[in-house]
């Protein structure tokens, strides 16, 4: 023992154990003779012609194309809130401008992720193009450059304060032209029948405005009723779907199922 109570034991290198370091994953892996399985690959998507996709428009085998990919929409068709009618119309065809022009950007998001992917759409070279695709694809241009105008200036929003204005004049629209119409057939003949043929002047104009404002009334409702059955009062399915039965249905004989 030496000073400070250290051992002076002198160890011998040779006998001095060196623990290396343990292996990489790299060498594991290179040194089993089970190596893992690799993940696959990704496949590139199947190429899809216009031709092709036009023989897939029935109700068992619906596809539509959709900013350059191809859709299989079957399982879709009767969960679609607008209908299946709509849906069938675009049925085999690139349906980009339609459902751009229908949907808002974030609902049309929301949905396709759920739809399944069978590929992409593959239109050709320009010279192998039939003309009736090259008019279609320049009338989807300028489509779709309308469509962007039409996002950027609003005219998608949906707005239903100003649905408040709209009440207020069907609803003047209606209390006085009924309160004309009682007034004037109240009063239909005078007794001196002179005036008029034989008709009270004061009487005919109150019932001939009186349903003018009648006809407003009801053409102003059936209006109402048809932004229902687009969905565009409220913004909700449900609730502008019951607007449209009072509105559409009850009042001006518009059946929503149209739509």
């Amino acid at each position: 023992m030496g000073k400070g109570g250290c051992d002076n034991k002198i160890v011998d290198p040779a006998v001095v154990q060196i623990t290396p370091p343990p292996p990489t994953a790299e060498e594991v892996e290179q040194s089993s003779p089970n190596p893992p399985p690799q993940p696959p690959t990704s496949r590139p998507l199947t190429k899809i012609t216009p031709s092709l996709l036009s023989t897939k428009n029935t109700t068992s085998e619906c596809w539509i194309a959709y900013e350059g990919s191809v859709y299989d929409i079957t399982h879709w068709l009767s969960k679609h809130p607008g209908g299946m009618r709509c849906i069938m119309s675009a049925a085999g065809q690139d349906a980009t401008c339609v459902m751009n022009s229908l949907h808002k950007p974030e609902t049309l998001a929301k949905h396709m992720r759920r739809i399944r992917r069978v590929g992409v759409l593959d239109v050709g070279k320009e010279e192998e193009q039939s003309e009736a695709t090259k008019r279609a694809a320049a009338m989807a241009e300028d489509f779709a450059k309308l469509n962007d105008r039409l996002i950027k200036e609003g005219w998608y929003v949906f707005k239903p304060q100003l649905y408040w204005a709209v009440i207020m004049r069907v609803t003047a629209f209606l209390v006085l032209g009924v309160r004309l119409v009682l007034h004037g057939g109240g009063k239909w003949r005078q007794e001196d029948e002179s005036l008029s043929g034989g008709y009270d002047a004061t009487s005919l104009a109150c019932l001939l405005v009186g349903s003018t404002l009648l006809g407003l009334f009801f053409q102003n409702v059936a209006f109402m009723g048809h932004d229902a059955g687009h969905f565009s009062i409220t913004g909700s399915l449900t609730y502008d779907f019951y607007i449209g039965l009072i509105l559409g249905n009850t009042l001006t004989g518009i059946d929503l199922g149209w739509w």
